[in-house]
């Protein structure tokens, strides 16, 4: 039995996209997954280039953008909690972001591929479009002055 050679991420890509798919629907889905997947890849690429390591902890934020008031406080309230927090800004020409930060999380591009479709899911659910995922800004202590 000869084993046949692990094809490559664009590979990959290529074949979904030449797959049949039933409805419209169903496709744009599976390409925005698709597209997620790279987003993911290339987010692991510039935390590297930032000095994370895979293993190592850090926390992350996803963003989320919407029009309507209910869907982003009912998204925040959903997603905070269980060391996650979640605000909610108004950004003066009528939307709205959510912003939501994870609890430390083992880094490495499994997680940013799981966490990313998580948040897809999520902003579907509540009908807020998911902007990204960037690796939270830590506040700087009170007592450094400098």
């Amino acid at each position: 039995m000869t084993s046949r050679p692990t094809p490559s991420h664009e590979e990959v890509m290529e074949a979904a996209i030449d797959e049949p798919v039933a409805g419209e629907e169903t496709r744009r889905m599976l390409l925005a997954e698709l597209e997620q997947l790279a987003a993911a890849e290339r987010l692991w690429g510039r935390l590297v280039a930032q000095g994370v390591v895979e293993g190592s902890k850090a926390r992350l934020e996803a963003l989320f953008m919407t029009r309507d008031e209910g869907a982003a406080m009912s998204l925040a309230s959903e997603l905070a909690g269980d060391d996650w927090g979640a605000e909610v800004t108004a950004l003066g020409d009528g939307r709205l972001r959510v912003r939501v930060v994870t609890r430390p999380l083992v880094m490495g591009p499994e997680v940013l591929v799981e966490l990313a479709n998580q948040m897809v899911d999520a902003g579907r659910l509540f009908s807020c479009e998911f902007t990204g995922l960037r690796l939270a800004s830590r506040p700087r202590p009170w007592w450094k002055f400098w």
